[in-house]
């Protein structure tokens, strides 16, 4: 390498930055010859660190601590040594859930597993309001250190805390008895639709409700308003689409009526100056959609493989159509 094309080298530039007492000159260039002439080099460590050939540095193992060129990212902090604590809302199958031996699980819950073995730590779950995830509370606090709660990416939620890249596509859903006449808000003139507190689903419902007549009664969580439907006591229910029809297949006596074309993705997020985690999860989804494990965890819990880049979700039950004016959800690009 001559003296010229190392000045331009980007290693060259990454030491100095890293080992800016080493002065760049041609006595750091060392040839065959020179270091023939030179005689037998004294053993490693003996020397100071100006005295060493850029041959030397530029040759460094930099995976290895101590050796010089050797640079690491910061390390997330997180709030319980060991763990990777995961502030989540129960009940939203199949994103989080508890299965019959009470243990949390879904489909969040295993991408959020991939972001604790890649931190070298195991993931521990806290159920709390889903409001105060959305808000930042929980991390503000230091309760939690990430949200994964099929959480929809808003403009107003990422004024309050930091997002992941979209690692979901969803869109809002109908849910009626299966006898049920209505197909749509307007069929809900003069009843009352049930909404789950803090959602998208809420918001669009609260929007929707002047001029289609009906009226708004809040749940604290999916379940509560799903299972209003399920007893009669509502006329239907709205909230995303993977929740609904997951409920619809175990709830046969319930049906999707219709989708709203709303083009939500959700992300995980966590506090807005905690930009090493969200690095991390940034490129634990990532490897995880280029190595094909996102597409067996979606399998797992969707029964279907993930949609590609230029594709939509498909997470319907199977057999049961689509009706007329529903919207697909959106594709979820980069995953």
């Amino acid at each position: 390498m001559g003296y010229q094309s190392a000045i331009r080298d980007p290693a060259v530039t990454k030491l100095r930055q890293y080992a800016p007492k080493i002065p760049l000159s041609r006595s750091n260039c060392v040839s065959p010859q020179q270091a023939a002439a030179r005689g037998p080099r004294r053993r490693r460590g003996a020397q100071p660190q100006h005295a060493r050939s850029l041959r030397q540095l530029l040759h460094a193992d930099h995976r290895r601590p101590g050796r010089v060129g050797h640079w690491r990212r910061a390390a997330p902090t997180l709030v319980s040594a060991g763990k990777l604590t995961v502030c989540t809302h129960l009940a939203y199958r199949p994103f989080q859930f508890k299965d019959d031996a009470g243990k949390t699980v879904g489909f969040d819950v295993d991408l959020m597993d991939l972001v604790a073995k890649k931190l070298g730590v195991t993931q521990e779950i806290v159920d709390i309001e889903f409001e105060q995830i959305t808000s930042g509370a929980v991390f503000a606090a230091k309760k939690c250190d990430a949200g994964a709660a099929a959480i929809t990416i808003t403009d107003k939620r990422k004024q309050a805390t930091g997002f992941s890249d979209p690692y979901f596509a969803a869109t809002q859903a109908l849910l009626v008895k299966s006898d049920s006449t209505v197909t749509d808000l307007a069929g809900l003139k003069g009843q009352t639709l049930a909404v789950q507190a803090g959602t998208t689903g809420h918001d669009y419902a609260k929007k929707n409700a002047d001029a289609n007549g009906y009226t708004v009664k809040v749940f604290d969580d999916m379940p509560s308003g799903a299972n209003a439907v399920l007893a009669g006591t509502v006329a239907a229910a709205i909230n995303d689409n993977g929740v609904l029809y997951d409920f619809a297949k175990q709830n046969p006596t319930t049906k999707v009526a219709t989708e709203f074309a709303t083009g939500e993705h959700y992300g995980f997020n966590m506090a807005k100056d905690n930009t090493a985690l969200l690095t991390v999860v940034n490129e634990v989804l990532k490897t995880a959609k280029s190595d094909g494990t996102y597409n067996d965890i979606y399998k797992k819990w969707f029964g279907t493989d993930a949609p590609k880049e230029d594709g939509a979700p498909s997470i319907r039950v199977p057999g049961r159509p689509v009706r007329a004016g529903t919207a697909p959800s959106a594709p979820v690009k980069g995953l």
